[in-house]
């Protein structure tokens, strides 16, 4: 482990921290860091992977278990989910989600959406069911605001 003496009063873990030491002296200084325009993060699965929202970052998981790694250790707006009835792994994890992540909204992607989808989806929790990119992108932005 590498610290270094910032300035003679902080000490900074650059290892740790996986900062330059000019970004370290910075904020050792208070020193603003500009900030980057935070583009919406949504995790998805079941859509294409070459499936684009203008103003979302979409990252794609291939298996259920994928999204619930990945929400172990990212955070995200929204989960979007691409499922049929028949998708039972996928209803699994939405359920496991709503488990241990009840603060994270989702919503059910779909063009024809049968009585039987938009029932379980609602049964889960979900906050829409949709296959408009402004309404996702809304929910995206809305995030916290639970019903």
């Amino acid at each position: 482990m590498s610290s270094k003496t910032i300035d003679g009063s902080h000490i900074v873990q650059i290892r740790e921290l996986g900062l330059s030491p000019a970004a370290a002296r910075e904020i050792a200084a208070g020193i603003p860091r500009p900030r980057r325009s935070k583009r919406l993060s949504v995790l998805a699965i079941g859509l294409p992977v070459d499936h684009v929202i203008e103003g979302i970052s979409l990252t794609h998981a291939a298996k259920p278990r994928d999204v619930i790694e990945m929400l172990r250790v990212l955070d995200f707006s929204l989960l979007l989910v691409r499922a049929g009835p028949k998708d039972t792994a996928i209803w699994q994890m939405v359920q496991a989600v709503r488990r241990y992540w009840p603060q994270l909204r989702w919503a059910l992607m779909t063009e024809n959406c049968t009585d039987q989808e938009e029932i379980l989806a609602r049964s889960l929790g979900a906050a829409s069911v949709t296959n408009d990119p402004r309404v996702i992108v809304e929910l995206a932005a809305h995030r916290g605001h639970c019903k």
